[in-house]
């Protein structure tokens, strides 16, 4: 069963390589920090704002009726509490964020100078520049200020509808409050503030990955003496999206072309494409790419692998691939990913069946996917095109 694992790679020899070789495995760590900053935020959401919400509520509907000005000031207090709460996460998030910049400048920076053969002074954006990042990147057309204040706005409106909507149906307050609340037995799935909170790690797992490439578009514009392009690089899994997929590895110069993040919870990252030692006036012999990273297994991955029945075993292994080579970009490793593999990857579904069948058999290439702007088609203009192919 150990011949089957994924082999070790073998390591990348030039130094963009070794630049992007870590950046694959940075990212990993990036996703754990995600994670780890959603739920420092959704700690603020549950132990103070769902509490004080539910213990108002409670309290205010024991002694009100439908048509009560009671009610008015409950909506209102559901508001404003709403809001405060949300403005404390906000700053909590840009805490965070601001010391994160830094972070991930330095980080590069590091791995740049690690990789150099060469001794060389990269220079790091000033300390104001990288903490101003976090509230001037917008994402999606709107500032993480923007996008807070509308989740507020939405949670205490949907919150004040539940409540309006029970008290004219004539329900008791316990049923109100496990509407707004959920339930145990659902593991509070059912909730309507778990929608919120799906809402709040959207955002701030967006807000970190665009803070994160942010800040290393400004480490490559105080390093363009040595850093001419960025190459982006998307993650090669059943999860990359069409547009993520047809950018991947495509190089642009440094001061112009698309730059990740391209939608919400992506996790598309770029790395710098550095001068060749001839562009920099250097006799060194540019030498060949290496290795690229994608999905692999972690020990107690395997072991756990091995244990499952052979039929698990194979559907789990249809979804690893291993190590793949540095110039083998999205379009060459979906090609080689099972045919369920592949139907996943274009959406799931009958639709995704039958795109993955026009990819497969060659009839449209990647790129063929998605319009000018990177937008997936439709699949009745995919089947016009491939009519107009034959």
């Amino acid at each position: 069963m150990a011949k089957n694992l994924p082999k070790l790679p073998e390591l990348p020899t030039s130094v963009n390589e070794l630049i992007a070789d870590r950046a694959i495995r940075h990212a990993l760590y990036l996703e754990r920090y995600k994670t780890q900053v959603v739920n420092d935020i959704l700690t603020e959401f549950n132990n103070s704002l769902e509490p004080a919400l539910v213990a108002k509520i409670e309290k205010s509907l024991h002694r009100m009726t439908g048509t009560s000005k009671h009610l008015q000031a409950l909506f209102k207090y559901n508001g404003e509490l709403v809001r405060e709460e949300y403005i404390a996460m906000e700053a909590k998030l840009y805490g965070q964020l601001r010391d994160f910049a830094k972070v991930e400048s330095a980080w590069l920076i590091q791995t740049m100078q690690n990789v150099m053969p060469i001794a060389y002074d990269f220079v790091a954006p000033s300390a104001v520049m990288l903490k101003s990042l976090v509230t001037t990147q917008p994402m999606e057309g709107a500032l993480v200020k923007e996008w807070f204040g509308k989740l507020s706005r939405d949670t205490a409106f949907n919150v004040n509808k539940a409540i309006q909507m029970g008290m004219v149906e004539g329900e008791g307050i316990e049923k109100i409050v496990r509407r707004i609340a959920g339930t145990r037995a659902e593991k509070y799935g059912d909730a309507l503030l778990e929608a919120s909170r799906r809402e709040i790690q959207t955002i701030v797992r967006t807000a970190t990955g665009n803070v994160s490439n942010a800040a290393r578009n400004e480490t490559y514009a105080a390093n363009s003496d040595v850093v001419k392009g960025v190459e982006i690089i998307a993650t090669l899994d059943s999860g990359t999206c069409l547009k993520c997929g047809n950018l991947d590895g495509k190089q642009f110069p440094l001061d112009s072309g698309p730059r990740p993040t391209f939608h919400f919870k992506c996790k598309c990252g770029t790395v710098p494409v550095l001068k060749s030692w001839k562009e920099l006036g250097i006799p060194l012999k540019e030498l060949p790419p290496g290795t690229r990273a994608s999905s692999a297994l972690t020990k107690t991955e395997k072991k756990r692998i091995r244990k499952l029945p052979k039929e698990e075993q194979q559907k789990i292994k249809s979804k690893l691939t291993g190590q793949v080579p540095a110039t083998q970009k999205y379009p060459d490793w979906l090609s080689k990913q099972t045919k369920a593999f592949q139907a996943d990857a274009f959406g799931g579904g009958p639709a995704g069946m039958q795109r993955a069948e026009y990819f497969r058999s060659g009839k449209l290439k990647l790129n063929e996917f998605v319009d000018r702007r990177d937008r997936p088609l439709t699949l009745k203009k995919l089947e016009e095109l491939v009519k107009k192919g034959n």
